[in-house]
């Protein structure tokens, strides 16, 4: 993941998956991310805002973060 979100910073590029987005105790809970650049000058990222939304949302203990279906969007400046 560390890798998806410095290409969005890098980019700027926006940033989608969907479908299976984590792993928890042997289920998978399916959703959808975004990650957009943030700027704190408005031109430069040097931050991200992201966003999931998922069905389950009782998430407790260890999670692996999944990248399934990913959806990438170059931004201009």
């Amino acid at each position: 993941m560390h890798q998806a979100l410095t290409r969005v910073v890098a980019g700027p590029t926006a940033y989608r998956s969907w479908g299976r987005l984590y792993r928890q105790a042997g289920r998978i809970i399916e959703g959808e991310r975004i990650a957009l650049p943030l700027g704190s000058d408005g031109r430069t990222g040097d931050g991200i805002v992201g966003a999931s939304w998922f069905l389950d949302p009782y998430l407790e203990g260890p999670i692996e973060l999944l990248a399934e279906n990913e959806s990438w969007c170059p931004l201009l400046g």
